[in-house]
């Protein structure tokens, strides 16, 4: 399989990676791809999902200036974490 090759089976959309984006309260989620990586959403501030809705791109948390853009069709699935009790999942400093 190259990089440009989708895993095989694969269905989430765009829609899916909305979903858990715009939760509320907002709750870190991870985004599984196809060769094996798991990124971690921290805040809805790193995640950006541009009008073509085929790519998305995650800034890192620990570099300022490096971002991932990835293509949907490599996301094999998107694990939510659960809301802390008091309801306030992130701080905004």
């Amino acid at each position: 399989m190259t990089s440009d090759e989708p895993s095989p089976g694969n269905n989430m959309t765009i829609e899916d990676l909305r979903t858990a984006w715009k939760r509320e309260p907002f709750c870190p989620f991870r985004i599984n791809l196809s060769d094996g990586r798991s990124l971690t959403v921290p805040h809805p501030d790193f995640l950006a999902i541009p009008p073509a809705r085929r790519c998305f791109v995650l800034f890192s948390q620990d570099r300022a200036t490096e971002y991932d853009v990835i293509d949907v069709r490599h996301v094999t699935s998107i694990t939510l974490d659960d809301p802390p009790a008091n309801g306030h999942a992130t701080q905004d400093n």
